[in-house]
């Protein structure tokens, strides 16, 4: 790959210099093409005026235009076709060398620098330095497409300089390798032979000294250190080795010297404050060694083992020095957190310092490592979601999950303590009651409590401060969760739940999609669809293509609509008043009741109405009961019993999803469909299920149909759009995305789907919106980073194409202006029409080499061309 930094030399001779300035016909805007094609002098090859040199340009051409699509392993074969054809060309040597380093190929990149820098300098020797004049030519990339470079005049050697520069910093690199390996003469090697062609690089020198120093030799590693100083005096590591190459002779003073001046440069090497401390110490400075010591510790706590912090922190301790007693401690409990000794040792030393809040956060870590060590942490006691919800609530119970347990448990200062720990649990109960009497309005204490008192299973004590901590901070996760993990203990679940599901809709990232989902059905087969609804809403906020819950969400709010028109008929007197409470968000299991109580008011005396309501009744219990398939059967006896009714139909159609039994749920709606008033959710619950047989053209007419009946639901609209993308009907399934996007604008997947269709349809700029808008919605959407990308790059080929449009309708206008050759040349570059064009031009202003390398090009794009043929011959006489 070309790099930023690459040059390469132009040399021709006065006589027939084409690029000196009194002739040239290239912009600084299109060295790019001079670059490739217009090195007609033979010196830039090695080469005589052949069809090689053409072959050689096109082949280093085409691994360019490789590379620019990421197909490196292909370009370096071009490059290597090119070298092939002529084992003289330096640049093409240059070119494979650097592609081959990028592929990481080191060994074999460094022959090839080597190879291009000797045929550079052997071409350099037979050039007369005052008959020619340099030009450096260098390639940027950004992002996929290549940036035309500028030609800029240069010194004599430039291009032999980078070339030196390439090939020294793969021996570093070499030398780097080699160190790490711990081969030290061989990393010796490499820096010779980096000093050899590169002697002002400070890091070879360092990198020398280092292996010196290592072998033992150190008035020749001193020497090198010297150097590298004199190159650069801000590297802090050199200093620090000379400071250690003085601490190995114990001459001190010079030691200090230096590792303070390597912490001048960088003051965050943990390991000089170490040597500086042990330094200090040597001559008796034991302050100052000990305040560089732990410097160095609050940098990296490992520079010292877990025995040395203790012995140094017991040290302390026992010298009074509580403060760095307590450093020494922390550090080492960063290194091994799970160790009950290092913070009883902290503990102690906390105590004598005063600092008591801090005593009681160590209590609570000690008393959580004895329990995470307990063989007796059963699975019984394990808080589960699932189980909960499920009404297995007396063995087990809720927590969110696994990692944000801890992290509330952590930032709360939360804790749990054993039961077997009688003494410990009571000895920290009257601690925190007696700092409940200096702070009574602590939520963190009450907590605390809570969690004492949950363990030792004194239920009633342990709500009470649960309660407490919540009054006193509303929005601490932490203690609803703890309380509905024992709500979920004495049996009482649907209290437990309301607790998750107030912790949740405070902070809804606290939990997994799924377990919105699971806790959206537990409210569902308690008749409670209001909180059904948040629960869903939530699940699919955080997973936006969580399909089963979007049917469970459209399938809750249609079931709420019905409730709530049914209550609307009751008598006034019968009606049904909502509580007053923190409850009256939800609609309690009494408009279940209500519902039916309008059914029987309707028409008492029908038979078949009070047999559907048996049957019904029946389902629903059996759903609660997890018997979803005697629950079907109830339902579908329900319909069979009042076919009008549309409530039995959506509970049957979602178990039936459940389930995926979509063929069963096509003959429902179908039924519900014949025995009904047009409903738009039947029509699209119906294009639901024939759009997971794979039946799109089924699918689609029902989601058309739902459509006609409620323009205002975007679902339908979205699920068109991915039928017709089914069918590839690009243009159809992107105006249904779009009307889709009209009505819910905030949904990211809808976006996508549409950049998606666009790209199909080639319309790019509709394609870069669409994924920028769903972007801008969710920034880590799956694949929508790359698939803009691509569109950005199809938008620019495509300007490009337009472009070149222009520039050939210019070029009939202007046939004999060169320049508008040119620029239709950058923007399509194996055009052979352009260069014949050129060729003519050159030829009639008598600039035979410069038509000569054009002729050439375009019978390079073109080898059947017979008149370009001809043209070279009677040139080449």
């Amino acid at each position: 790959m070309l790099n930023q930094n690459s040059h390469y030399s132009e040399k021709v001779d006065s006589p027939g210099n084409i690029l000196s300035p009194e002739n040239s016909i290239f912009s600084t805007d299109r060295d790019y093409l001079k670059q490739q094609y217009l090195e007609s002098s033979n010196k830039v090859y090695n080469l005589d005026v052949s069809t090689d040199l053409a072959q050689i340009e096109a082949k280093v051409w085409q691994g360019i235009k490789l590379e620019q699509e990421d197909k490196l392993a292909e370009a370096i074969e071009h490059y290597r076709q090119a070298v092939e054809l002529n084992s003289k060309s330096a640049v093409a040597h240059h070119i494979l060398a650097i592609a081959l380093k990028k592929q990481g190929n080191l060994t074999e990149a460094d022959r090839y620098h080597r190879l291009a820098l000797s045929l550079g300098q052997d071409n350099d020797l037979e050039q007369d330095q005052g008959d020619r004049e340099q030009k450096s030519i260098s390639l940027t990339r950004s992002n996929s497409s290549i940036v035309l470079p500028k030609i800029t005049s240069i010194a004599p050697g430039t291009y032999v300089e980078n070339n030196q520069l390439e090939v020294t910093k793969i021996y570093l690199q070499q030398a780097k390798l080699y160190y790490a390996e711990r081969r030290w003469q061989e990393s010796i090697n490499a820096c010779q032979e980096a000093l050899k062609i590169c002697p002002d690089l400070p890091e070879t020198y360092k990198i020398y000294g280092n292996c010196l120093q290592q072998m033992g030799q150190i008035p020749e590693a001193m020497g090198y250190y010297a150097q590298a100083i004199a190159k650069d005096p801000h590297i802090a590591e050199v200093y620090a080795n000379i400071g250690s190459l003085y601490a190995k002779e114990s001459n001190w003073q010079e030691a200090i010297t230096y590792y303070q001046k390597a912490l001048a440069i960088d003051p965050k090497l943990a390991k000089v404050c170490l040597h500086l401390s042990r330094a200090w110490e040597r001559i008796g400075e034991d302050e100052r060694a000990l305040n560089c010591l732990l410097h160095g510790l609050k940098l990296q706590p490992e520079i010292l083992t877990v025995p040395q912090l203790m012995e140094l922190g017991d040290d302390l301790f026992q010298e009074g020095k509580m403060e760095l007693a307590i450093t020494c401690y922390q550090s080492a409990i960063k290194i091994q957190p799970q160790s009950k000794e290092l913070y009883l040792k902290l503990i102690k030393a906390l105590e004598k310092d005063g600092q008591w809040q801090k005593v009681a956060v160590c209590y609570q870590k000690v008393v959580k490592l004895q329990e995470n060590n307990s063989a007796q942490d059963s699975e019984s006691k394990k808080l589960r979601i699932d189980n909960l919800l499920t009404g297995n609530s007396k063995t087990k119970c809720l927590s969110p999950s696994k990692s944000t347990s801890n992290a509330m448990g952590e930032s709360s200062g939360a804790m749990i303590v054993k039961q077997e720990d009688k003494s410990d649990s009571d000895i920290l109960v009257s601690q925190y009651l007696e700092e409940l009497k200096k702070q009574p309005n602590s939520p963190t204490i009450r907590l605390n409590l809570g969690n004492l008192f949950a363990r030792k299973e004194q239920w009633q004590q342990a709500i009470a401060n649960y309660q407490q901590a919540i009054q006193l901070k509303p929005d601490l996760l932490v203690a609803y969760l703890r309380l509905a993990k024992v709500y979920g203990i004495i049996g009482k679940t649907l209290e437990g739940a309301e607790l998750i599901y107030r912790a949740y809709s405070i902070q809804p990232e606290i939990a997994t999609p799924e377990q919105h989902y699971k806790l959206g059905d537990f409210w569902l087969k308690h008749d409670r669809t209001i909180p059904a609804i948040g629960c869903y809403r939530r699940a699919v906020q955080l997973k936006p293509d969580f399909k089963a819950a979007y049917l469970k969400l459209q399938n809750s709010i249609e079931l709420e609509k019905r409730r709530q028109q049914s209550i609307k008929v009751i008598d006034t007197k019968q009606a049904h008043s909502p509580p007053s409470d923190r409850t009256t968000e939800y609609i309690s299991s009494e408009s279940q009741k209500a519902s039916s109580s309008a059914l029987k008011q309707q028409s008492p005396a029908d038979n078949q109405l009070r047999e559907y309501q048996k049957y019904f009744d029946r389902a629903v219990a059996e759903e609660k009961a997890g018997n979803e398939e005697v629950a079907c059967q109830l339902y579908q006896q329900a319909i069979n019993c009042h076919p009008q009714n549309k409530e039995a139909y959506y509970r049957l159609g979602k178990l039936l999803s459940d389930l995926k039994q979509w063929h069963k749920i096509v003959e429902i709606y179908q039924k519900a469909i014949a025995s009904n008033s047009p409903e738009f959710s039947y029509h699209h619950n119906l294009g639901n299920a024939y759009f997971e047989l794979k039946e799109w053209q089924k699918a689609i007419a029902s989601y058309e149909k739902s459509i006609a009946l409620n323009q205002n639901f975007s679902w339908s609209y979205f699920k068109l759009g991915e039928a017709f993308m089914e069918l590839k009907q690009w243009q159809a399934a992107a105006d249904a995305m779009s009307n889709s996007i009209k009505l819910k604008s905030d949904f990211d997947w809808a976006h996508h789907k549409l950049g998606d269709v666009a790209t199909h349809l080639e319309d790019w700029d509709t394609a870069v919106r669409a994924y920028q808008n769903a972007l801008k919605i969710t920034s880590d959407l799956p694949q929508t980073k790359e698939k803009l990308t691509d569109a950005l790059r199809q938008r620019s080929q495509a300007d490009m194409q337009q472009a070149e449009g222009f520039y050939n309708d210019a070029i009939k206008v202007n046939p004999n202006d060169e320049s508008l050759y040119f620029k239709a040349l950058e923007v399509k570059p194996n055009n052979p029409d352009h260069y014949v064009k050129l060729a003519q031009i050159y030829e009639s202003k008598g600039k035979m080499n410069v038509a000569l390398s054009f002729y050439k090009i375009a019978l390079q794009i073109n080898p059947q061309n017979v008149e370009v043929k001809a043209k070279l011959s009677s040139l080449q006489l």
